[in-house]
């Protein structure tokens, strides 16, 4: 069940799910893990880890989303 909550993660496939599963153990240790940690896991460079830190760090953006709507 663990994969399928990485998975969604910006630019993280299967493959890349389950070595970050392997790597940190828990769904819960990915997303605890800081950007240094992310570039340790074969697949992950900056990028990646800077885009998975934004989507683990952001807050729900529905009245952005509103906005952007309205002013359409």
């Amino acid at each position: 069940m663990a994969r399928p909550t990485v998975e969604p993660l910006p630019n993280v496939s299967g493959i890349l799910a389950k070595r970050l599963l392997e790597h940190f153990g828990s769904v819960q240790n990915v997303v605890n893990a800081g950007e240094s940690e992310l570039k340790q896991v074969e697949g992950i460079g900056e990028v990646k880890a800077r885009e998975i830190r934004q989507v683990v760090r952001g807050g729900y953006e529905k009245f952005k989303k509103k906005e952007k709507i309205e002013n359409n």
